[in-house]
């Protein structure tokens, strides 16, 4: 993904807590990493982090709650604590943002 769109669908679509909570379909499931983010994109996913509504030991809680998506992402090798973020897009699709964000 383009550092643009990674921004701009962090900005918008960025899931609460309660929300990943909620999910109970996903029909697709893409990971994405935000390690290759620098310079001024990297300053602004740091402060899209910064403003969300729940932390990133929020998220990862919410995730391990659900099954769904907890089992996906063992399916993928992903670990739960890699994970800083989670989008859902209008059709339902959701991005899993895993890094290690300086914040």
């Amino acid at each position: 993904m383009a550092p643009a769109t990674i921004l701009v669908d962090l900005r918008e679509n960025n899931l609460s807590a309660e929300e990943i909570q909620g999910v109970t379909s996903i029909p697709s499931l893409r990971i994405a990493s935000l390690n290759a983010l620098s310079g001024a994109d990297r300053q602004q996913l740091e402060e899209i982090l910064r403003d969300t509504e729940d932390g990133f030991a929020e998220v990862r809680t919410a995730i391990e709650a659900n099954e769904t998506l907890e089992a996906q992402l063992k399916d993928r090798a992903v670990p739960v604590s890699n994970v800083v973020a989670v989008t859902r897009t209008e059709t339902g699709a959701i991005t899993i943002y895993t890094g290690k964000p300086e914040l």
